[in-house]
């Protein structure tokens, strides 16, 4: 019995061999954790800027909306060649609009294919699209 608690003792620490073991697990899990983090990261980066766009292509929508309400504009004012031109918004966005009426016939009812698309250099461009009436 003497020899045995004289072998043990009382321990305070850890041995060699537990520290290793430790650092071996933390070296192995640390790698995919940090790369989980990245990914997260990056990930919450490219929806911010996709929101962003999502916005932009809505605020230009509302304002080709409200040209057309407008009595000083009107359908005629909208669908005007070029009317809208590409803008260069801060952000690395490019804002284009493209109104097409050549052939856009629903029901014996002429109309204008409205298209607003917001690029980015990290996501794949944003496009709102309507129809406009002269009614």
């Amino acid at each position: 019995m003497n020899r045995l608690k004289k072998w043990h003792g009382d321990q305070r620490g850890y041995s060699i061999i537990e520290v290793i073991t430790v650092i071996l697990f933390i070296g192995m899990a640390l790698p995919s954790l940090v790369l989980f983090f990245s990914h997260a990261v990056v990930a919450s980066a490219e929806e911010e800027i996709q929101s962003k766009a999502l916005m932009l292509c809505e605020q230009k929508m509302e304002e080709i909306l409200a040209d057309k309400m407008s009595p000083s504009h009107g359908y005629s004012w909208i669908t005007t060649p070029n009317r809208y031109a590409s803008e260069t918004i801060s952000g690395g966005f490019t804002r284009t609009v493209a109104v097409v009426t050549t052939g856009k016939i629903y029901n014996s009812v002429s109309y204008a294919e409205i298209t607003v698309t917001v690029s980015h250099s990290l996501i794949t461009p944003i496009q709102l699209q309507c129809w406009s009436t002269m009614y």
